[in-house]
């Protein structure tokens, strides 16, 4: 085996963590965005097609970024600098550079103050803000990273993201050109992500903006579609900023003594209302909520060290130190996935999945060579039609479960990763979660005219469905509220409940299928009976109430 293939894990995984602080930017932390927005008076420019000029599409995108974040991922932060302005908010700024909004996390401030300017027009914003011509690209994005850099918070992942409708500037300055190379080069070394929003349908990418894209990261980067409206904006924006967010890093064991590592994921999550917070009712300013403990018979205070828990067991209480029941809790002594044996794909069954399932892809950053040993398993797995049984502890403490591991390949569309290559970690239930078969009734025979009547009404009302249609309208009535709150608004923007089904479309659809099968039902269980209620009997006498 060749002996730069490193099987052995750290001593800081064993922890469930990492403490190197190689790592520590890669797996946790929070994700800065810097906005660099053109601010000539070529992006104020509308076209016939389009009521929206290219800044106040660039904006919108960063009002709806932000919108986004405040209720996603409250803890990123967002900032936004303009280019080509007279304005210099500070006399540290590059010429013609503007801070306006600084690197922080998203409020509803800051989507007040682009609401301030979005809608201004080109004199207007001549006259706040001003035009300029020396300016220098470089610059601004020097000045970007320096804001990432200096905002007091550590960064995940870094972004830059430059909205110009000018696909070849500084044409007759090869200096400048230059400036902005050489500023590719810093941002790739400091691991700033450039991304490139361009706008108008004849930017060509290739004149000047390819190369700085390739020289500011290590792969071979995809050409940015050219953006003309707001849905095309939106969308490669929030594309841009899906960075993956690790659910936790862990070993995969095969034996005793061969193991790699492995980076898990949540496909998806249950999304709930956010934790209500007790505030003071006269000044609405946050209390504070302290917790004491006394012994009932002495009503002194305890600390929580002497304190122990107590579980009653027919009649006898029996008592627990905190170090014993996190020692009972470590029932298997390993932290990540254990491989068990391997199972034809046949036996995995749709109703066994107990719980949100993950996705598992290698850390080859953590352990070298855990790709090589992840992928060689992965197409045994395919090749054979078999998925891997797996015990699965995600923390030290947590109690384990038991998993199916079902291998998937990459599959690529019109250019385009749609399908990632890995593993889905199916949660399967223990043998006492299972319930005992419930006995069936003797089925009745259905006629089959009524068959052929229920076939129809199946086929009228399908659906193309796709959980992605349907949003949870109880929380999107409650943000639609608050953000109505924060952000001074008159009117609550109405929510469109997509899960209420139409009942003229399924009238329409089902129209005579309907008669038909009320027809049969008649039949089968004869005319309906409307009961009566009995008369009280006049010997009776009303209860009186007793006072």
């Amino acid at each position: 085996m060749d002996n730069s293939l490193q099987w052995n894990i750290t001593d800081s995984l064993d922890n469930g963590n990492v403490e190197d602080s190689n790592y520590v930017d890669w797996m946790y932390g929070r994700i800065g965005i810097v906005f660099l927005i053109e601010c000539t008076p070529a992006m104020f420019m509308k076209a016939e097609d389009r009521s929206e000029s290219f800044f106040q599409l660039s904006l919108t995108a960063v009002r709806e970024l932000i919108r986004r974040k405040i209720r996603a991922c409250s803890k990123d932060s967002i900032g936004v600098v303009f280019y080509g302005t007279v304005k210099q908010d500070k006399s540290t700024n590059p010429n013609a550079i503007t801070t306006f909004l600084e690197v922080r996390e998203p409020s509803p401030d800051s989507i007040l103050k682009i609401d301030e300017v979005v809608n201004l027009s080109k004199a207007e914003f001549e006259n706040r803000y001003g035009f300029s011509q020396d300016y220098s690209i470089g610059d601004g994005l020097w000045h970007c990273s320096s804001m990432l850099r200096s905002c007091g918070f550590k960064f995940r992942a870094k972004s830059i993201m430059l909205a110009t409708c000018n696909d070849d500037p500084f044409s007759v300055s090869p200096n400048k050109q230059h400036q902005v190379r050489k500023r590719a080069e810093d941002l790739h070394k400091d691991n700033v992500d450039l991304q490139l929003l361009p706008f108008g349908q004849t930017f060509d990418i290739t004149k000047f903006y390819e190369e700085i894209l390739q020289m500011s990261s290590d792969h071979q980067v995809s050409i940015p579609k050219n953006i003309e409206c707001q849905d095309d904006l939106l969308a490669q924006v929030l594309f841009s900023d899906c960075k993956p967010r690790t659910f936790g890093h862990m070993k995969f064991f095969l034996n005793k003594n061969v193991a790699f590592a492995v980076s898990a994921y949540k496909l998806y999550r249950k999304e709930t209302l956010p934790t209500a917070s007790k505030v003071d009712r006269m000044h609405n300013k946050p209390v504070k909520t302290v917790t004491t403990f006394h012994d009932a018979d002495t009503d002194n205070l305890m600390f929580r060290s002497e304190l122990a828990k107590q579980v009653t067991l027919a009649d006898a209480k029996v008592q627990v130190s905190e170090l014993e029941l996190k020692e009972h809790k470590a029932l298997t002594g390993k932290f990540g996935f254990q491989l068990l044996g391997f199972k034809p794909s046949s036996a995995v069954k749709f109703y066994h999945h107990s719980q949100s399932s993950l996705f598992i892809i290698p850390a080859e950053k953590m352990v070298k060579g855990s790709e090589v040993l992840f992928v060689t398993l992965r197409d045994c797995l395919l090749e054979q039609d078999k998925v891997a049984v797996c015990y699965l502890t995600t923390r030290r403490t947590a109690s384990p479960k038991l998993v199916y591991l079902i291998p998937q390949k990459e599959q690529i569309l019109n250019g385009l990763q749609v399908q990632s290559d890995g593993f889905h970690v199916v949660f399967l239930p223990f043998a006492e979660q299972f319930r005992k078969d419930i006995p069936l009734n003797d089925v009745p025979e259905v006629p089959p005219d009524l068959e052929n009547v229920a076939e129809r009404m199946v086929k009228k009302l399908k659906l193309t469905y796709s959980p992605t249609m349907f949003h949870n309208p109880k929380l999107e009535t409650f943000w639609a509220g608050l953000e109505a709150l924060a952000l001074n608004q008159d009117e609550v923007v109405p929510i469109d409940d997509l899960s209420n089904p139409d009942p003229d479309s399924i009238s329409q659809r089902l129209k005579g299928i309907s008669e038909e099968l009320k027809h049969f039902m008649n039949n089968a269980l004869g005319p309906t009976k409307t009961s009566q209620k009995r008369p009280a009997s006049a010997s009776k006498q009303p209860v009186k109430k007793m006072k």
